[in-house]
């Protein structure tokens, strides 16, 4: 099973229904050696995802609204939730789409997953605010 959560593109954590994280692909550990990220972010395995949210929440609306769609899918009020968040590098401007979804079968929890979607976020709206209907 480890090959199947491996081999999709989006960074993944699936966490129990205590908010600890259970496993991570290897999108998740590469973002994490790439971006300055600890060996123990990069494992993932124990961390509290759900309790770094709320701290982040405190202070970030975006963070705010993970937390409060994360905790309706857990609670079983959604089966979906979709978020686009920016994360910038320290060089250029990022963005990126949180999706969470109830993870199925015997154990109870969900499923993290973050795709970059900077491109669509980036050149978009530039094309809109020009009038141009050619390709970035």
């Amino acid at each position: 099973m480890p090959a199947v959560i491996d081999s999709l593109g989006d960074s993944i954590a699936v966490v129990n229904d205590q908010g600890l994280i259970i496993s991570v692909n290897q999108a998740w550990r590469t973002f994490a050696d790439n971006n300055g990220g600890s060996t123990e972010l990069a494992a993932g395995i124990g961390i509290d995802y759900l309790a770094a949210v709320r701290r982040a929440a405190a202070s970030d609306a975006f963070a705010a609204a993970a937390l409060q769609g994360s905790e309706a899918v857990l609670a079983g009020r959604q089966t979906l939730f979709t978020l686009e968040y920016p994360c910038n590098a320290p060089d250029s401007e990022r963005w990126f789409e949180l999706y969470v979804t109830p993870l199925q079968g015997a154990v109870k929890g969900m499923i993290f997953g973050h795709r970059e979607i900077t491109a669509r976020k980036l050149n978009c709206p530039r094309r809109r605010e020009s009038g141009s209907n050619s390709p970035a």
